[in-house]
């Protein structure tokens, strides 16, 4: 939707649909542990239904992601997201003492024309990968969907 709008702070995502209201947001999100630093949108259709789910980019390098639905709208309060990406490549090894992937997250971008998630580190570490997105991939039981990402450069 064109008028929808992602307002990012380093705490919180609160989306605004501004063709209804400007002032309240239609979704409030916050990250269990880190610091928002980046999201995208990621569009699929399945069975003639399109689905909408956020890609949040914390601090701590974790790829967080949620549908778009009335469960997870503001009329149930602020929502904590805590389905994560699992992120799996040789080169993604680097975990310091508090748990940070390389340094951290900087940033998410999914390409509804290439059908493909980008992501990048603090260490200038960048990947990406087609079978990405929530709706793609498999999930191993305990909210962590799984693939295996190329890298884009490093």
């Amino acid at each position: 939707n064109q008028a929808q709008l992602a307002l990012l702070t380093a705490d919180f995502t609160k989306i605004y649909d501004l063709s209804t209201d400007t002032t309240s947001p239609i979704y409030y999100f916050i990250v269990p542990t880190g610091k928002v630093r980046d999201c995208t949108f990621c569009y699929t259709k399945r069975n003639n239904i399109e689905y909408c789910y956020i890609l949040i980019m914390a601090s701590n390098g974790c790829i967080y992601y949620e549908q778009l639905c009335d469960s997870s709208s503001v009329r149930n309060g602020s929502f904590y997201v805590t389905n994560t990406l699992d992120i799996k490549h040789e080169s993604i090894t680097e975990i310091n003492n508090n748990g940070i992937l390389l340094g951290g997250g900087v940033s998410v971008y999914f390409s509804s024309t290439l059908i493909l998630l980008f992501w990048s580190y603090v260490h200038g570490k960048n990947f990406y990968d087609v079978k990405m997105t929530p709706t793609t991939s498999s999930t191993n039981g305990n909210n962590k969907s799984t693939s295996t990402y190329h890298t884009l450069c490093s």
